[in-house]
């Protein structure tokens, strides 16, 4: 039996109700909160609960499919992979993906039903980071007023309200590529403050792709080496940094053949890696995580998140030209192949607004072959204006 669009509509909603419901009633009930108090009744409590956390996701995959499949499918993936590699690390991740499509969905409706919304959502953005590099100029002196006051301290490094220096980098070069340009200088300027040539890299990137089509070649080759010397001057130690990531990825995708097809589980990089924390690279350097999106999903979710993502990057292709979000969009993933954006709230947040403002329609999702006529290309003239 065919649902029309209306009955469609409110089964949709009747899901996502019940999964609310069931999420709301579930958490007095978690795993945290029994080990705090000790319940006796832990281990009947704690299988119910992995399963409506790993079901979750995947109720939520099927829904997001009908509007982005990719997005669905990743979702899905993950609530799948969490049923065959359960773990304590994974109930988290689980939650974090869970939250990260919702926000996803969210930013998307709201950028197709209201005009003007993602004027909006971009403004608070740039604004934000205008407010996080200004605020990074004084740390840079050993100067926290919010914090610290008048007091000067020798171990204040240029953070702005982020956990440190490498992630207030990423936030600001993701952003970098929505800003006027009389912003630029601000921006710019808090990044190279940070000393993070990963930052430099990711914002001159973003910045290539946005003025493409302004820039002639030889200015966008200028700008490339210059992006490139500058963040060779901001960090003399990226050659070191750089060694050390290889060698962290190289463990890990040594590890990953353990387990090929699925990998090791969402938390596995963690749990495993770690054991071979004092083999196989130094002790002082081996980071939670991989510092590479792309390598840590392979080695959670094996061969099948790799193929998953080949499907992103061809499908969501329109993406990387996109005339207001490519440059933030280029600039993202250039950023998850040096850190771990993805896995920390205060870069994952803006790079899930710029991918939701990116696939809202016209846009989106594009199958091989799929036409990208006048619907697919049409930009509104606020769009046009950088």
């Amino acid at each position: 039996m065919m649902l029309s669009s209306r009955q469609g509509g409110l089964a949709a909603a009747g899901l996502a109700v019940a999964a609310l419901a069931g999420l709301l009633l579930s958490l007095p009930w978690s795993g945290a909160w029994l080990r705090m108090t000790g319940s006796v009744w832990q281990d009947q409590v704690e299988v119910p609960l992995f399963l409506f956390w790993y079901a979750a996701p995947f109720l939520l995959g099927l829904l997001l499919g009908r509007r982005d499949p990719w997005l669905g499918l990743l979702v899905a993936y993950v609530g799948a992979l969490g049923l065959l590699r359960a773990s304590y690390e994974g109930v988290a991740a689980v939650q974090y993906v869970l939250a990260a499509g919702i926000l996803v969905w969210f930013v998307r409706d709201l950028a197709e039903a209201r005009p003007g919304a993602a004027d909006l959502l971009v403004t608070v953005l740039v604004v934000g980071a205008v407010i996080q590099a200004l605020y990074a100029l004084p740390q840079a002196f050993g100067y926290d007023p919010a914090w610290w006051g008048l007091e000067r301290r020798t171990d204040m490094r240029p953070i702005g309200s982020i956990r440190g220096s490498n992630l207030l980098a990423i936030y600001l070069a993701v952003i970098v590529p929505l800003a006027p340009r009389w912003v630029l200088p601000i921006l710019l300027g808090g990044l190279a403050l940070t000393l993070s040539a990963l930052g430099m890299l990711s914002a001159t990137a973003g910045l290539l792709v946005r003025e493409r089509h302004r820039w002639r070649p030889r200015v966008l080759l200028l700008s490339a080496a210059g992006g490139l010397a500058a963040a060779w001057a901001l960090h003399p130690g990226a050659p070191a940094s750089l060694l050390l990531r290889l060698r962290v990825w190289r463990t890990g995708l040594g590890d990953a053949w353990a387990a090929p097809i699925f990998g090791h589980g969402l938390g596995g990089w963690a749990e495993r890696v770690s054991v071979l924390h004092g083999t196989q690279v130094p002790a002082d350097g081996f980071p939670i995580h991989a510092h590479n999106e792309l390598v840590q999903f392979a080695h959670e979710g094996g061969l099948l998140a790799l193929l998953i993502v080949a499907i992103g990057v061809l499908g969501h292709r329109a993406l990387w030209r996109h005339p207001r979000y490519g440059g933030a969009v280029v600039a993202s993933a250039v950023a998850c192949l040096g850190h771990a954006p993805l896995h920390l709230a205060s870069t994952a947040l803006v790079i899930l607004v710029i991918y939701g403002l990116a696939t809202a329609s016209p846009g989106g999702f594009l199958l091989p072959g799929t036409a990208t006529g006048p619907a697919h290309s049409r930009v509104s003239a606020t769009e046009r204006t950088v």
